[in-house]
């Protein structure tokens, strides 16, 4: 939803913005958007990842409980808002 609403759009205005005008805030807003947006992304497919192999090995006897996937999901959010900050 973050990537529909917010770095698509801000893309389109990037590339229709001329090359001419002053826009280095908003190139750096855009980069700092894509980071956040790629990272968040890569992070969560691999905690899908893991949560799907957790149940298809160990169905009975699962080490990412709620409380643990919970706690996984925040530290991925936190992580991909520092991302933001890096560029």
């Amino acid at each position: 939803v973050i990537i529909c609403v917010g770095c698509i759009p801000l893309t389109i205005v990037i590339l229709l913005l001329s090359l001419e005008s002053n826009t280095a805030l908003i190139c750096c807003f855009h980069e700092a958007c894509v980071s956040f947006a790629s990272v968040s992304t890569a992070i969560n497919v691999f905690a899908i990842t893991l949560d799907r192999y957790d149940i298809s090995v160990k169905p009975a006897n699962r080490i990412l409980t709620m409380g643990r996937a919970v706690m996984l999901m925040i530290s991925i959010w936190i992580f991909s808002f520092f991302s933001f900050l890096i560029p």
